[in-house]
């Protein structure tokens, strides 16, 4: 092998152990709060609870009301850590278990948000609805429900 060859393989390493570390780093420092419109009753939900709703499982909350799913879009990396972390899936497969059950008709399919300002505005005008933020976006408009941390 010629010393460039080795040079480059070198710096391809480095690169990668950096991108682990980084990943790692970011991955380790990464929460998402899960919200509700505070009109809800619900003070908190437990991980079983928000893995069935956001799996289209549970149609409604413990206490009785209708759940609306509220996502954020596809392109947001929030909604892939979100899914993979809650639910154990990704959420390429859960949108194809909403999809499949919403064409059935036994679930209304998620809403779905522009951005995080969109999601939380669109909580705090729907009794029934449910989504996830950045905790950096909270404000008195919704309620926290639960607060996924990602290690």
């Amino acid at each position: 092998m010629t010393k460039p060859a080795i040079q480059l393989r070198y710096k391809v390493l480095v690169a990668l152990v950096a991108l682990v570390v980084s990943l790692a780093t970011f991955a380790g420092s990464v929460e998402i709060a899960v919200i509700v419109n505070p009109e809800n009753s619900i003070t908190n939900l437990s991980k079983r609870e928000l893995r069935r709703i956001f799996l289209g499982k549970d149609k409604s909350f413990t206490n009785g009301m209708k759940v609306l799913v509220s996502n954020l879009p596809d392109s947001d990396p929030l909604r892939d850590a979100f899914y993979h972390h809650a639910t154990g899936k990704s959420a390429k497969k859960a949108r194809r278990r909403w999809a499949a059950n919403a064409f059935s008709g036994l679930i209304e399919f998620p809403k779905e948000c522009k951005n995080q300002a969109e999601l939380l505005e669109w909580v705090s005008v729907t009794p029934e609805g449910i989504g996830y933020i950045d905790p950096a976006a909270l404000n008195n408009q919704v309620k926290e429900v639960y607060r996924l941390r990602i290690d």
